[in-house]
């Protein structure tokens, strides 16, 4: 695993090309360390194993239904890519719930595999077919290579292809214009160069198409509390952007922002006295975590 540099205090360290620009402080790096490794992880492994697949579905929905979007992406017509699906809840809840195509791209293989396995039940008979649905340019590259297959190779049965790419989101190979919806939940803050996410999702939705970000706020009450206790300040974290600054990387990445919010701060369990200052944050847009929603100019 390499080193893990944390900083202590908010720091504008800028690294990569074409950020010095857009980026202000309170923004800054809190380690030096690839997303798309097994170490990224390894890092997160408490955060994985209190995680509730339901709980945090239903928390998305919530963010979905805020957004006023939750309708849309449920039907028949949708395209749908989940950037950083990791273990896919999201994406088989929609499944369950929704009849359009979802799909999703995760480079950790753990993790993607875990997807795979939780979408092979939608896959299993020939009226979910990847063929007819997929948004690439070369179906039969990406069905061969990068599409994950499970199941079994004994007589009459096949390997079963599952819509969760195993590969590194400068790899795809989308075919432009052709999304509905690009989803990112608490994946911008890990990535080497959130304005390369930006500039893709660009490409890839349609002239009516949204993207919508979930991530740490670091403009929160929290955080400006005490930066060295809040509880987003982890080393899994590449960058953490704030409610302004958040804002001007879309527009500068060609996006309107149509709407945003904030929510959370105190961790449950909580006090009465903590839950009104949650309500606070929240209407004040002082929250640890906030949601955009913003489609192309």
């Amino acid at each position: 695993m390499k080193k893990v540099i944390v900083a202590k205090k908010p720091k504008s360290v800028v690294k990569a090309k074409n950020l010095a620009n857009t980026w202000k402080p309170p923004l800054f790096m809190t380690a030096q360390l690839p997303f798309n490794t097994e170490d990224a992880v390894k890092l997160n492994i408490p955060m994985i194993k209190l995680m509730n697949h339901e709980k945090n579905w239903t928390l998305v929905r919530q963010n979905f239904e805020e957004l006023g979007i939750y309708k849309d992406l449920l039907k028949a017509e949708t395209n749908f890519l989940e950037i950083g699906s990791g273990r896919g809840y999201v994406l088989e809840s929609l499944y369950k719930l929704g009849q359009g195509f979802y799909f999703g791209v995760e480079p950790i293989r753990s993790e993607a595999k875990q997807a795979a396995s939780s979408l092979l039940p939608f896959f299993s008979d020939s009226r979910r077919s990847l063929e007819s649905r997929i948004p690439v340019k070369n179906k039969k590259k990406y069905l061969k290579q990068a599409w994950l297959e499970l199941g079994t190779k004994k007589k009459n049965k096949k390997l079963l292809k599952t819509p969760i790419l195993n590969i590194s989101l400068e790899k795809l190979d989308i075919s432009l214009e052709s999304l509905d919806f690009i989803f990112s939940y608490h994946v911008f803050e890990h990535l080497e160069n959130p304005l390369v996410m930006l500039d893709l999702a660009k490409r890839w939705l349609k002239k009516t198409g949204k993207i919508i970000i979930v991530c740490p706020n670091v403009e929160s009450a929290m955080a400006q509390q005490n930066m060295d206790t809040w509880r987003c300040s982890l080393p899994s974290h590449r960058w953490l952007p704030g409610f302004s600054t958040l804002k001007r990387a879309l527009e500068h990445s060609g996006f309107t922002v149509l709407k945003r919010f904030t929510y959370g701060g105190h961790a449950l369990p909580r006090t009465r006295l903590e839950t009104m200052k949650n309500k606070t944050y929240k209407l004040l847009n002082k929250g640890d975590v906030m949601c955009f929603l913003a489609k192309k100019l």
